[in-house]
């Protein structure tokens, strides 16, 4: 069993399961506990959001828990967003990016 967690790219959360999308691009469907998202649905659809855009509609919409009863008793906005800054995570939203704009070009052709 992999107790191993991932860092949501769109709130920070460190709770998730597995990784948002895997080595080849398939993404989990996992719903993030804390913002919501569902990974493969409500990311990259047909309005081109990206991580970013999500993460600054949840903040304006008061950065609520989606599964409150996941949310920890000491929850921290600020200490959680500073995950995203761990390279780890920026590689990913970097290479997840890239992979979709490749994706979307490639669809236009």
């Amino acid at each position: 069993m992999n107790n191993k967690k991932y860092i949501c790219p769109v709130c920070g959360y460190d709770g998730l399961e597995e990784p948002v999308y895997d080595e080849i691009g398939e993404p989990s469907f996992e719903i993030c506990s804390c913002c919501g998202v569902e990974f493969g649905f409500d990311d990259f659809d047909i309005k081109n959001l990206t991580f970013d855009t999500v993460r600054e509609k949840w903040l304006k919409d008061g950065a609520k828990w989606f599964d409150k009863t996941a949310k920890p008793k000491n929850w921290n906005l600020e200490e959680q967003l500073k995950n995203l800054q761990l390279p780890e995570v920026k590689n990913t939203i970097d290479d997840i990016t890239r992979k979709y704009a490749e994706m979307y070009m490639k669809s236009k052709n």
